[in-house]
């Protein structure tokens, strides 16, 4: 019995087998580190959006790989988390989240961050009845319900 060579006609059909083995191969390649939520929303100070606010969300269970997401409302007040540099959301877990926003207003509030899609809005108010304050100490601070 003798060896038969063949020869491969279209060299596409070698490369096909090992683009396909790459491509179904990257996507769980592309995101490492912990779990993590989306998150949106929106921010008001008495009833208008709030531009330009900083938003900070510090997951209070810090695991080892765990680390704070951060945005920026628009003139709209919306805002999306990022987490670095590469990925948008949030750990998942109880948080506490700070909202600065210019020199004036700091407040701490609570929010909890679940797999998948999470709308995180929050309606604050100032406290009127003191403007010289740096910050606004009576700030409602519990996020709206979605």
């Amino acid at each position: 019995m003798a060896l038969r060579s063949t020869t491969i006609d279209n060299p596409l059909l070698v490369y096909i087998p090992c683009l396909l083995t790459l491509v179904l191969a990257l996507p769980g390649c592309s995101e490492s580190g912990p779990p993590l939520g989306t998150v949106s929303g929106t921010v008001t100070l008495d009833g208008k959006p709030l531009e330009g606010a900083a938003i900070v969300f510090s997951p209070k269970a810090q695991a080892v790989d765990a680390g704070s997401s951060s945005g920026k409302t628009g003139q709209d007040g919306k805002y999306a988390l990022e987490f670095g540099s590469s990925r948008k959301g949030a750990y998942l877990g109880e948080h506490s989240v700070i909202i600065e926003h210019k020199s004036y207003f700091k407040a701490d509030h609570p929010a909890t961050v679940k797999e998948g899609k999470n709308s995180i809005d929050f309606t604050l108010t100032s406290n009127k009845k003191n403007k010289n304050r740096d910050a606004v100490d009576n700030a409602q601070d519990l996020p709206a319900a979605k």
